[in-house]
């Protein structure tokens, strides 16, 4: 392979993190396919340079065949996943803010509302799927709309951010952020929010509104989650996590 096709390979990678020769659904963006297959039919030399290329940025190159994992389609996957040694962004810091951000908000504001929403998010995907964060096959039945995710924050707020006794919490901030809650509002910052999980490939468009966990976003949560999330979940689901950080005072 040229040092033209490595490089090629890498600046594609670093952009989408995950690609295929062949998709579930039907048809790849052909640019995707090329490279896939490209990446696919390479020698060792080749595969174990761009490994090497990855790992200095913190990064794991991981291939999936058929025989792997459900939802390649029947083609070969490559995904593109953090390493549990490295503190690798998802995207930047200010297109978290500015994604995140409405109108009066602060920048807390923002950080709040997407933290918890993700928590929100983990809970649709694992806890009550009743699935471990080993168990990568289940992302494919991980299908959800806006409609679910909004409904499920809504219910979260209600059902545990509310009944927190105000008195527990050393700095009110983030529980009057939550409080603060409006029903557009919550609307618009889940979908900034589900625009954030899409341009990090951690999620996946399936249908008009409707969305599941990318392969990548499975693949990532099993190499990582005992290095680093489960770090932030003192309890045993992510939705009393959350409810953990409103009372943690250096996360008020």
């Amino acid at each position: 392979m040229r040092i033209q096709d490595v490089g090629r390979i890498h600046g594609y990678l670093i952009r989408h993190r995950q690609i295929g020769t062949k998709s579930e659904r039907g048809g790849v963006d052909k640019e995707e396919r090329a490279i896939a297959i490209s990446l696919r039919d390479a020698g060792p030399e080749a595969k174990a340079l761009l490994r090497q290329l990855f790992e200095g940025q913190g990064l794991v190159l991981h291939e999936f065949g058929e025989s792997d994992v459900k939802g390649t389609g029947g083609g070969t996957v490559f995904v593109l996943a953090r390493s549990p040694e490295s503190r690798v962004p998802f995207f930047g810091y200010e297109q978290l803010i500015f994604n995140m951000k409405q109108n009066n908000d602060t920048q807390a504001d923002a950080k709040t509302w997407f933290v918890h929403i993700w928590f929100v998010l983990l809970d649709l995907f694992y806890t009550s799927r009743q699935r471990g964060p080993a168990e990568m096959q289940g992302y494919v039945d991980t299908t959800f709309t806006t409609d679910v995710l909004v409904q499920s924050v809504r219910k979260y707020l209600y059902d545990h951010v509310r009944k927190i006794d105000r008195q527990s919490i050393l700095d009110t901030s983030v529980y009057e952020t939550l409080l603060s809650e409006k029903k557009k509002r919550l609307e618009r910052y889940c979908s900034s929010f589900l625009e954030l999980m899409l341009d990090a490939h951690l999620i996946e468009r399936r249908g008009v509104d409707t969305y599941r966990q990318s392969l990548l976003s499975a693949y990532e949560m099993k190499l990582n989650f005992d290095r680093q999330l489960a770090l932030l979940l003192p309890s045993a689901t992510p939705i009393d996590a959350a409810h953990a950080l409103l009372i943690t005072p250096e996360d008020a």
